[in-house]
């Protein structure tokens, strides 16, 4: 246990090191306001109106929820301007990724 805190510590002293070398306006990132204001309207169509959800037969859609709660989640943390540093979750949570979730639940929900 005390190996792994002395080697946390010491990459935590390395990755500070390296952003106090970096230019501040690359250090910090924008806000995406179009993945920002689409996770907001996810949030509050969902919350007015959570029947939305329910499919033709009058069950609840996993995939369309699982979908429109994964456009929700990588639009805010995409639109709060974090990217991850991890290339995978950078891509798993990007804005095209967004979209991309928003439109195949629609789809999802319209014909299946």
């Amino acid at each position: 246990m005390r190996a792994k805190l002395h080697w946390y510590i010491r990459n935590m002293k390395m990755i500070h090191k390296d952003v106090d070398k970096k230019n501040i306006s690359e250090a910090t990132n924008q806000i995406a306001w179009l993945s920002l204001l689409c996770a907001i309207a996810i949030m509050v169509i969902l919350s007015i109106y959570p029947n939305v959800l329910v499919n033709q037969h009058g069950g609840v859609d996993k995939i369309s929820t699982y979908l429109l709660f994964w456009a929700m989640a990588s639009g805010f943390i995409r639109g709060v301007g974090f990217i991850p540093q991890s290339r995978f979750l950078a891509v798993l949570f990007s804005g095209t990724a967004c979209f991309i979730t928003l439109f195949a639940s629609l789809i999802h929900l319209k014909f299946f």
